[in-house]
């Protein structure tokens, strides 16, 4: 039985056969009754015309000002005299159960809950010590980001015979580089921002500060920042050397990107 919030409108539906095929042309009509919680049953609609779809659908919607109170609605389609498998069809909604009523928000304003609830997560991590990974990379939308003063990257291991080298974020491993949230080189900057070319290139900075013990600073301008939507990303960092080789040094990170409320950029 579906179920909806008391003073919206509710449809409802009904299928009709002949002989196991689709019926259609038929007139057809509903009834409507409520049924409360207290056991009471009111009539609310008599006799209705229902409405033909298609394939066999017929259909009433019953108006919100209707549904007012927290209840079943049965609504019993009718069609006398009809040639039909079965002449009457009931169908039924529920509307006021506690936990729809309780949904007192747009779906639209699910995503500043949501992060939110992300960053409650990330500092009760933070009050237990050792739980968060040192390789995890956070970041405040729309800041300007250093990782040396924001999250160390260090202790790679020996990377001097680099030929380039590539810090890449994205929603899901599944992705390509091409719809990388951030792609960005240690030789020509950032290329991808939010799956999309990007070409101020020197919106990201990496800097390699010790090549043998694999130590780097990461800087993003604040306007990449500003483009990201708060949330949980993954991240990994790459090399190509000279022979030609690829090596993943850190392999599925996680990186944070936090709300802000302040929006001085925008």
């Amino acid at each position: 039985m579906p179920v909806e919030q008391i003073g919206n409108a509710l449809i409802a539906e009904a299928y009709y056969t002949a002989s196991g095929n689709v019926a259609t042309g038929l007139t057809v009509t509903c009834d409507v009754d409520k049924l409360v919680a207290d056991g009471t049953y009111a009539a609310l609609v008599t006799g209705a015309a229902a409405t033909e779809g298609r394939n066999g659908i017929y259909f009433y919607i019953l108006a919100s000002g209707s549904v007012d109170a927290k209840a079943v609605y049965n609504f019993v389609f009718k069609a006398p005299g009809e040639t039909v498998d079965q002449e009457d069809i009931v169908a039924a909604w529920t509307a006021g159960q506690t936990w729809v009523e309780n949904v007192d928000a747009a779906s639209s304003t699910l995503a500043t809950a949501i992060a939110l609830e992300t960053l409650r997560t990330i500092l009760a991590r933070s009050s237990v010590a050792g739980s968060i990974d040192a390789n995890e990379l956070t970041l405040i939308r729309g800041d300007s980001y250093d990782s040396d003063t924001d999250n160390a990257i260090e202790g790679l291991g020996d990377i001097s015979n680099r030929i380039n080298l590539w810090v890449v974020v994205k929603k899901s491993t599944a992705l390509t580089d091409l719809q990388a949230t951030i792609f960005a080189e240690e030789t020509a900057g950032i290329t991808r921002l939010n799956g999309v070319a990007y070409t101020t290139t020197g919106h990201s900075i990496i800097t390699v500060s010790d090549e043998v013990a694999g130590d780097l600073r990461w800087q993003l301008d604040e306007v990449v920042t500003n483009a990201l939507t708060p949330g949980l990303y993954f991240y990994d960092i790459q090399t190509l050397d000279n022979a030609g080789a690829v090596k993943t040094w850190r392999q599925v990170k996680q990186f944070t990107v936090l709300p802000d409320v302040a929006r001085v950029i925008v």
